[in-house]
């Protein structure tokens, strides 16, 4: 990779939407994530062994994500993180992550966990723009039960996520 890439994805807490930003530049193989809760001690493991172990390469270079108002969140920001870093590394496509809502914590092998409070962060995906949300698959019938006018997508692990959004970048 010869220049900088960067990507955006976006998940919701009960209190408000959160940004993720992975950008990928060229140097000595690296990870950090800044703006994490200072609790979750293992989410880098957790999303690079997630991504690896489900198929995908984890990006050479220097990977930096940024979350922006984590709301001391730590269970519902793992797909966002592992999808901006897969689009930024050019997995999937950038332009679709800016049209939904991503909701799920990783677990080592890339399978999705649920979410404390989806509910609330289902509610707070509503207020926003975007209307289509991604959700661990047990949690997806909860959440579309609860008639918020969102498309409820569910999901088991971040390759089916990723392999979703894919298809959607094709359509469009």
């Amino acid at each position: 990779m010869a220049d900088t890439a960067t990507a955006r994805a976006h998940t919701t807490s009960a209190r408000g939407p959160i940004v993720v930003t992975a950008t990928i530049t060229p140097g000595p193989d690296s990870f950090t994530i800044t703006g994490a809760h200072a609790y979750d001690t293992s989410r880098h493991g957790r999303i690079q062994g997630g991504l690896t172990r489900g198929g995908f390469s984890f990006p050479a270079g220097e990977v930096d994500v940024r979350i922006d108002k984590h709301w001391n969140l730590t269970d519902t920001l793992d797909l966002a993180v592992a999808c901006a870093i897969l689009a930024a590394g050019g997995q999937i496509d950038p332009g679709i992550l800016d049209r939904v809502v991503l909701l799920g914590g990783m677990g080592w092998t890339g399978h999705l966990d649920p979410v404390m409070g989806v509910a609330d962060c289902a509610h707070m995906a509503r207020q926003g723009d975007r209307r289509t949300i991604l959700v661990p698959a047990e949690q997806s019938m909860r959440v579309h039960r609860l008639d918020f006018g969102l498309d409820v997508v569910g999901v088991r692990s971040v390759r089916e996520a990723a392999d979703f959004l894919n298809r959607q970048a094709d359509r469009a």
